[in-house]
């Protein structure tokens, strides 16, 4: 499920993380990683603990509402 074109998702990630739906460091792993250049995993199966870009990432997608994770 794709809300908006990938041109505007800069936009969405910053809008965001203004309103507080996403964290600094979710946000930093979407800009950084972009959308549709990234692959993403079918399952949600990260550790809680430590430091994981991909899991940020794939939070941060999940909250914006870009995104649907098919397993948790």
């Amino acid at each position: 499920m794709v809300k908006s074109p990938k041109c505007n998702f800069r936009k969405e990630v910053v809008k965001a993380l203004y309103e507080g739906i996403i964290s600094k460091v979710e946000a930093k792993e979407c800009l950084k990683r972009g959308f549709g250049n990234e692959e993403l995993p079918l399952f949600f199966d990260f550790p809680e603990n430590g430091p994981n870009p991909l899991r940020d990432y794939i939070l941060g997608l999940e909250k914006m509402g870009i995104i649907s994770p098919l397993f948790r």
